[in-house]
């Protein structure tokens, strides 16, 4: 039985927003073509070190910084292995939306996931993306722009 692997892309958009930046470079990842999770900050400097490194991720964040605050409590856990790149993670990674679960209901509902990706094409399309939102950053000529999610200093250091 052959398993397909999954593919991932980084893509960035202009957003309007609220002082004092009318308009925020936000951050997004794509998987088989499916945006993932939308509603928290993906933090661009997490997912590059996981092009490089295993462990516990935190690559979905608040704006704050801080996964607990967006109620993440669990990072992915990036694993490399025969040229592939393993994400391990629970579905919901947020409990955000179930404040009135107690901790035992809330472990009863999270279901473990696995992503499978081609470490060549996982690092590629992410140094990619990372390229793009650097060409963004550069070429932009508007006078209050943010990244969302870190600072510019942050993302010419990647």
């Amino acid at each position: 039985m052959t398993f397909e692997k999954s593919r991932i892309e980084l893509f960035t958009k202009l957003e309007n927003a609220t002082i004092p930046y009318p308009v925020v470079l936000r951050t997004y990842i794509k998987i088989n073509g499916i945006t993932f999770h939308p509603e928290f900050v993906l933090d661009v400097r997490a997912l590059a070190r996981s092009c490089q490194f295993s462990g516990e991720l935190d690559i979905f964040t608040c704006s704050c910084d801080m996964p607990l605050c967006a109620g993440i409590e669990d990072g992915i856990n990036v694993e490399h292995l025969n040229g592939d790149v393993i994400w391990k993670f629970y579905e919901p990674i947020s409990n955000k939306n179930h404040d009135e679960l107690n901790d035992e209901e809330w472990e009863a509902i999270k279901v473990h996931y696995e992503l499978q990706f081609d470490l060549e094409h996982y690092c590629s399309n992410i140094s990619l993306g990372i390229h793009k939102l650097k060409a963004m950053v550069s070429d932009s000529d508007l006078p209050a722009l943010s990244i969302h999610g870190f600072t510019e200093d942050q993302l010419f250091r990647l």
